[in-house]
């Protein structure tokens, strides 16, 4: 228990190092920007996703406070339903109108 930070640190290093070595053998630079391209469009379209979901999960828990409130309105102020509901439908709606507005190569759609 004593060092299982350090066996973590070693298995990212361990990592990392192999991927250096597969981006090495890969011969060219245009070969290694090829590959990072595609592993930052991975990450972008995992944020992208994440995004979705989180924006979801406000939204629900808006349903929830408010569904507090009016048990017992002095418990739950009105304000943070509202305000749950503002921030889901922002955080599903941007990455949405991103794409509609055709900046949706970003995320690689």
């Amino acid at each position: 228990m004593k060092y299982k930070w350090a066996v973590g640190l070693g298995l990212a290093l361990l990592s990392t190092l192999a991927w250096a070595d597969n981006a090495m053998s890969l011969g060219s630079v245009g070969d290694i920007a090829t590959t990072l391209s595609t592993v930052v469009m991975g990450i972008s379209k995992l944020l992208f996703y994440a995004i979705i979901v989180c924006g979801i999960a406000f939204i629900l828990g808006a349903i929830i406070q408010y569904k507090n409130h009016r048990a017992n309105p002095q418990q739950v102020r009105l304000s943070t339903p509202v305000i749950f509901l503002i921030v889901g439908i922002v955080l599903v709606g941007f990455p949405l109108l991103l794409i509609w507005l055709g900046m949706g190569q970003w995320f690689g759609f």
